[in-house]
């Protein structure tokens, strides 16, 4: 098999295998998520339901209290003084026929002095039976639950529908007593007055009986509601409402059922957003997939396979004169560049020897070298070959009829996995397959090096070494900015993991000659160590702060602050050392190479605290050095400087 087909095997694996975990995730871990948040919004709406209606029993015990706190009704309730009803229950007035359903004064025995019943939405008279008659039973809950000085509210089933009931005892208006009887006030717990509070609270509810509802979801609530605490939530799909119940606690009789109604609006949303997302991604990466078959095409498999071809050439010929012609500057152009090279130079010792053995009467010992490098080549072709016949068997033909089954079953993955015969056995296959890869891939490496090895060698018959020592720093022109925020995403998924708020103060302007690698793992071990130190403190101290800027006209300076465990200035002292730390799953080795490398790099790192708990700040200056003049530290710009 073609390295081309290989790696476009490979690559529409992995594209397979993403859109088919997108709608896993999908399915198993963001839906319910949406919906586990709509039920607890509905359980949140549940209790301000219930807090409404309370507010209205409160609302209710307020006006009975003006009422039965009275110098006026407490005289009434001495003697009876058919004056106080006309002046102050009047037909008409404010509390008569259009505020209460109830309004009645009764004595301590239970015995009715005045009372009013009726319709307050209309005006009609109406009875309350288990308020009628000239006196109440002693068992009546206004009577019994009722102690000295105490209120009563509560919820009072009626052969009209549910009532708020306030009652309260009649005493004078400084409080003073003793109590003359009890005032006891009414109102209907109906539509209207539900629409009322559900428009208050912002939230829809009805209120249902548990002995007068045909209502099954009310039924079915009833039966697990089985203590006043308790709730029960469910999802009704075809209104798309998500439905809190609960109970309301009666004076006297079962409890009734508290239903309120949330909009399913987040997971309608939602579903939809992740939907949108779903899409652009799997359309991202096929188009990501293709782009890099072309370039992995263009850029690597094509190169290889003409350099192989070459090679076979100058094994089968002897041309040790062959150009492969690759403008390149990367690793394939490295190695054909190198390749020519070699030949060059082994043209060269090959004319050399034959001249040699000419002048000198050593043809044998032409020969034996031609033979030692014939054997060289020899063995550089067969392990050409043995990298072609890797490819050539690779195990990625049954890749490719797994990628043709997924392909077949797109339109239902998840069902073709989770219930197919075939589908089930797809994963682990996909797991042998990609282990099989694997090997193929260290084989292939290893053959690569074997090639280079035996390359080396034919340069050791020719007594030509290669250096291959590099410079001990690598210098290039870098924006300050852009090598913090290089850093700061290599450690953002440990901010976000202990809840840690980064924010930073860079100033934009500044750039220098700098070893890139080295001064960002330094910054990467700072914020690492800030985390940690971030881990054990308060939400309010989970904080780290980097600034950075000009520190003087030829320096630059980074600040990493923290508001974690902070040090005192015993440990301060052994911070750098190493092998030194604080921490159980440390290993002292990240601040003494900080110290190191900017000690290389000409800088200064210190570190200060306020104290064990106040966090730590650590500061780095560095020279600024310009392109061209790296040995020389140079003034910086003053200007534009504090861009955040």
């Amino acid at each position: 098999m073609k390295l081309r087909t290989y790696i476009a095997i490979l690559l529409s694996s992995v594209f397979v295998l993403f859109a088919g975990a997108s709608e896993v995730i999908k399915r198993l871990v963001l839906r319910p998520s949406f919906e586990q948040i709509e039920r607890n919004t509905a359980k949140d709406d549940g209790k301000r339901a219930v807090a409404a209606v309370n507010r209205e029993l409160k609302a209710l015990d307020g006006t009975a209290i003006d009422l039965g706190m009275w110098d006026d009704a407490y005289s009434f309730m001495q003697k009876y003084d058919e004056s106080f009803i006309q002046k102050n229950y009047a037909k008409g007035s404010y509390f008569v026929d259009r505020t209460f359903a109830i309004l009645m004064y009764i004595d301590t025995n239970g015995s009715v002095q005045w009372q009013h019943m009726c319709n307050p939405r209309t005006g009609e008279l109406q009875t309350f039976a288990a308020f009628a008659g000239p006196k109440l039973p002693a068992s009546h809950p206004v009577l019994a639950q009722l102690a000295e000085g105490d209120s009563l509210t509560g919820i009072f089933e009626t052969e009209h529908g549910p009532l708020l009931v306030g009652v309260r005892h009649v005493l004078k208006a400084d409080g003073s007593g003793p109590s003359r009887g009890r005032v006891v006030l009414a109102r209907p717990l109906d539509e209207t007055m539900i629409e009322d509070i559900s428009e208050q609270a912002g939230v829809k509810f009805s209120v249902w009986s548990q002995t007068t509802s045909a209502d099954e979801d009310v039924k079915a609530a009833a039966k697990e509601l089985t203590y006043a605490e308790a709730v029960m939530t469910s999802v009704d799909e075809e209104a798309n409402v998500a439905m809190n119940y609960r109970l309301l606690p009666m004076l006297i009789g079962r409890p009734m059922v508290l239903r309120s109604e949330t909009p399913r609006h987040f997971s309608t949303r939602g579903n939809d957003v992740i939907e949108f997302a779903q899409l652009s991604q799997i359309a991202a990466a096929g188009l990501a997939v293709n782009v890099g078959i072309l370039l992995v095409h263009s850029r690597v498999s094509g190169p290889l396979s003409r350099l192989s071809k070459a090679l076979k050439r100058v094994g089968e010929t002897g041309d040790l004169t062959l150009h492969f012609r690759m403008a390149r500057r990367d690793e394939i152009g490295e190695v054909a560049s190198e390749i020519e090279k070699m030949l060059a130079k082994l043209a060269e010792s090959q004319d050399a020897v034959v001249q040699a053995s000419r002048h000198a009467g050593m043809a044998e010992v032409a020969a034996n070298v031609l033979h030692n490098v014939g054997n060289t080549l020899t063995n550089s072709i067969v392990l050409t070959s043995e990298i072609q016949s890797t490819l050539r068997n690779s195990r990625t033909a049954g890749l490719a009829k797994a990628v043709e089954m997924l392909k077949q079953q797109a339109n239902d993955l998840p069902e073709f996995i989770a219930n197919d015969a075939k589908g089930k056995q797809l994963p682990a296959y996909l797991i042998k397959a990609g282990d099989a890869v694997m090997a193929e891939h260290a084989t292939l490496v290893g053959d690569a090096e074997k090639l280079e090895r035996s390359l080396a060698a034919v340069q050791d018959i020719i007594r030509a070494q290669q250096s291959v020592d590099g410079p001990t720093e690598v210098l290039q022109s870098v924006e300050l900015s852009d090598t913090i925020d290089g850093a700061l995403a290599v450690i953002e998924p440990s901010f976000l993991r202990h809840r840690v708020k980064a924010t930073r103060t860079v100033d934009r302007n500044v750039r220098t000659m700098l070893d890139r690698s080295r001064f960002q793992q330094v910054l990467v071990n700072l914020l690492t160590n800030a985390v940690q130190a971030c881990k054990v403190a308060s939400e309010k101290h989970r904080f780290v702060q980097i600034e950075a800027g000009i520190a003087s006209p030829t320096t630059f300076f980074v600040e990493v602050r923290d508001g974690g465990v902070g040090f005192d200035d015993a440990r301060k002292a052994k911070l750098f050392t190493q092998g030194y730390t604080t921490r159980d799953d440390g290993h002292g080795l990240g601040l003494h190479y900080c110290a190191n490398a900017i000690k290389q790099m000409n800088g200064t790192i210190s570190a200060s605290s306020d104290g064990p708990g106040l966090g730590a700040t650590f500061r780095i200056e560095l020279p600024i050095r310009l392109e061209g003049l790296a040995d020389e530290p140079v003034q910086a710009e003053q200007d534009g400087r504090k861009a955040a």
